[in-house]
């Protein structure tokens, strides 16, 4: 008797890839958006305004967390975050710098 196991003759998925959806579904929201953090004290030198934010950005050489003005979107300091955000991979001890601070 010639039998051969085939793992794809009746390959069985996953909810709801086994629907024919999506693992992860498209968004419903028109425009991304990320949590603005005010900072206190704070005037911006372009226009003097009173708003300025602080949040996470991505730019060439990855990720970097800035403070801008919300009026006139003048950056005020941009400095380099976390590459991989709160997630420290096990043995990840060099520091990843990228942009204009490689050297």
């Amino acid at each position: 008797m010639n039998s051969t196991f085939d793992p794809w003759a009746a390959p069985e998925f996953p909810q709801p890839l086994a629907d024919g959806l999506h693992e992860h579904p498209r968004p419903s929201e028109t425009s991304l958006s990320t949590v603005r953090t005010p900072v206190n004290d704070s005037e911006c030198p372009e226009c003097r305004g009173q708003d300025v934010s602080q949040y996470r950005v991505l730019s060439e050489g990855g990720w970097w967390l800035v403070e801008k003005c919300q009026d006139c979107l003048a950056s005020i300091s941009r400095t380099a975050a976390p590459l991989f955000g709160t997630y420290k991979p096990l043995g990840y001890t060099q520091e990843i710098t990228f942009g204009k601070d490689h050297s």
